[in-house]
């Protein structure tokens, strides 16, 4: 499958968190994964504020350079502003987050989240569809028996 993540999913595949073996999943069976071009700095943000409250040690983030180096389709961000500034205009999300909902329309993939607040400011409205929870990909994502 291919799939857009973004930076939630991205840090619970590195720090141990409640989900994390549904991020590590993901990242594992995807087919490909599609970010847009900010997705790194937003990653650095998060991981840079885990080490500042010592949840995080300089080597996972130097495992996190290397493995992800090249594995990712990046979007540039110029494809995406307008519908993202549309996206956070009209659903409140912030205009980041909304960037990860323009590339999902964009590429016409799913977005797998674990930003609960993300999933509530876009529901009942035409991007509704093209974000899931970590819960939904599991359940997607289990074989039929």
């Amino acid at each position: 499958m291919i799939l857009v993540i973004d930076v939630s999913i991205a840090v619970k595949a590195f720090v141990d968190e409640p989900q994390s073996h549904i991020a590590n999943r993901i990242i594992d069976e995807a087919e490909q994964l599609i970010v847009p071009a900010h997705f790194l700095g937003e990653v650095g943000e998060v991981l840079v504020r885990r080490w500042r409250a010592n949840e995080v040690i300089l080597q996972q983030v130097d495992v996190i350079q290397v493995v992800w180096r090249w594995s990712f389709e990046i979007v540039a961000l110029e494809q995406l502003f307008g519908e993202a500034f549309e996206i956070a205009t009209e659903t409140g999300a912030s205009f980041y987050d909304a960037l990860y909902v323009a590339v999902a329309d964009f590429r016409d993939v799913p977005l797998v989240t674990a930003d609960e607040r993300l999933l509530k400011r876009i529901a009942g409205t035409p991007w509704a569809g093209r974000a899931m929870s970590l819960a939904e990909w599991e359940a997607r994502s289990r074989p039929l028996q």
